[in-house]
């Protein structure tokens, strides 16, 4: 069963990185709204698990803007990493949320 989850989770990942069709439905809100709870809770299954195993990505997408800032390598690695970790638990964390709430707010929007 856990097998099966994850393995639900890494396809809808990988659809939603090679097929950006969320980014299409969430273009207007009169769609997004009108659409069934079980597409809403599909979406945010989705989004979260791309955050959830894509978190760790912040890390040298930070060190790279640091640096380009300041316009120093060391101090873009060192300050970088620690923005870039503090951003990756927040974005791991938003993911984790997301997917343990989408059943729930599926079942509220009913």
């Amino acid at each position: 069963m856990y097998k099966s989850f994850v393995a639900g989770l890494a396809i809808l990942l990988i659809m939603e990185g090679v097929l950006p069709v969320s980014a299409v439905a969430e273009a207007t809100e009169e769609k997004e709204q009108a659409s069934p709870s079980g597409l809403r809770a599909g979406k945010k299954v989705a989004h979260g698990t791309r955050d959830m195993l894509l978190g760790w990505t912040e890390i040298p997408k930070e060190v790279a803007e640091v640096r380009r800032e300041t316009k120093n390598p060391t101090w873009g690695l060192l300050a970088g990493s620690f923005r870039g970790a503090m951003k990756a638990v927040q974005v791991t964390t938003s993911g984790i949320t997301e997917v343990i709430t989408a059943p729930v707010a599926a079942e509220k929007k009913r």
